[in-house]
């Protein structure tokens, strides 16, 4: 297992490469740039996942360590856009990237290091989840799927996204989302 520490503020992050854990309670499905500290997105950035500018292979995917939280995170198979969780049986289903990655992390884990609203369209919510996620070519599979490279067999939906991301290019949805539609979970 590669393993990596870095220093932020008076905090560590430690990053490793485990690709499953097992996730209890209600979860949250996102992209991690939306909520993550801005000094730890950095940090991770600059120094885990692109030292020196060189791609590291945990950019592909791991487990990040952090005040106390767990977070599976994994690059998406078609970089950014709307993608959904297929088990979200309560809940909102659907959730944006805008860094080419996505996390699966508990709700009572998100609230220690945010104080994020989880919007829809941003953050997938999952009630009363358990079970174990790992990430494998870009999805999450397990007992939580969310498909990104299409292999889910639902073409017409894929198209959908595609136009999606080539209509709405130009605009960033985590910075430009009308809080007046947020719904609170």
């Amino acid at each position: 297992m590669k393993k990596k520490e870095i220093a932020v503020g008076d905090k560590t992050v430690t990053v490793t490469s485990e690709n499953q854990q097992y996730f209890e309670g209600n979860i949250v499905v996102t992209d991690p740039c939306y909520f993550m500290p801005e000094e730890v997105w950095d940090a991770l950035c600059e120094k885990v996942w692109f030292p020196e500018g060189i791609t590291d292979p945990l950019s592909e995917g791991g487990t990040i360590y952090y005040d106390g939280a767990t977070i599976l995170y994994s690059s998406t198979a078609h970089g950014d856009g709307g993608y959904r969780v297929n088990e979200a049986h309560s809940g909102n289903d659907e959730f944006g990237v805008d860094s080419g990655t996505m996390c699966v992390i508990t709700q009572k884990h998100f609230k220690l290091i945010s104080d994020e609203v989880l919007a829809k369209g941003l953050y997938a919510t999952v009630e009363e989840f358990s079970g174990d996620v790992y990430f494998e070519d870009g999805n999450f599979r397990g007992d939580l799927t969310a498909i990104t490279d299409g292999s889910d067999g639902d073409d017409e939906e894929d198209d959908e996204h595609i136009d999606w991301l080539e209509e709405d290019d130009d605009e960033d949805i985590s910075w430009d989302y009308d809080r007046d539609q947020e719904d609170n979970y």
